[in-house]
């Protein structure tokens, strides 16, 4: 009987086994004789250990040394951007007019299905994945045109988020009225509007 064995797995096992005399055949006629005892696994098979943020300590590293070059870069001028989300889908506007608001509530929320957020404390969060506006509130939008892009590595659920995302973008027929940033001063007197 031929077994393939992961080389890295067998290299960092090897020298465990030695230590305790035993050899691969040895494990591996163990676990069978006791499999056909115990009529089950004779151990307790545990998922690999996960960081606090859901991802293998090998990935999440990864990702902190691309976050750490990243900012690095732009404290010295040099800035990148990260490497690209597995699949970047631009998504269009089914309808022309002028973008006279944004739920910023479903805008998030959508953003947390491609991955860029967390669902629950527990959830990971993919530092790859997010959404590039392409357009603004007050912008003309022309039917087709590309409101946004999406960026993630979770392939199915780019259908979701984008439903989500369009039913957060109101498109009016003339151009709203810009909002002013300051609508008054407060003074020790009163508000100055």
């Amino acid at each position: 009987m031929h077994i393939r064995v992961n080389p890295e797995i067998k290299a960092k096992v090897e020298p465990i086994l030695s230590a305790i005399g035993l050899s691969f055949s040895d494990v591996f006629n163990l676990t069978l004789n006791q499999i056909y005892l115990k009529r089950k696994i004779p151990f307790e098979l545990s998922s690999i250990p996960l960081t606090e943020n859901g991802y293998t300590p090998e990935f999440e590293a990864e990702i902190l040394a691309e976050a750490e070059e990243c900012y690095a870069a732009v404290a010295n001028g040099t800035a990148k951007l990260y490497k690209n989300a597995a699949v970047i889908h631009a998504v269009h506007s089914h309808e022309c007019g002028y973008v006279s608001a944004m739920d910023t509530e479903k805008c998030g929320i959508a953003s947390v299905i491609l991955g860029a957020g967390r669902e629950t404390k527990e959830s990971p969060i993919d530092y790859r994945a997010g959404i590039i506006l392409k357009k603004k509130t007050g912008d003309p939008v022309e039917k087709g045109e590309v409101l946004a892009e999406f960026h993630t590595n979770l392939h199915k659920c780019i259908k979701d988020a984008s439903d989500l995302f369009l039913s957060g973008i109101l498109l009016g027929n003339g151009k709203p009225m810009k909002t002013p940033l300051i609508y008054g001063r407060v003074t020790s007197v009163d508000i100055e509007h």
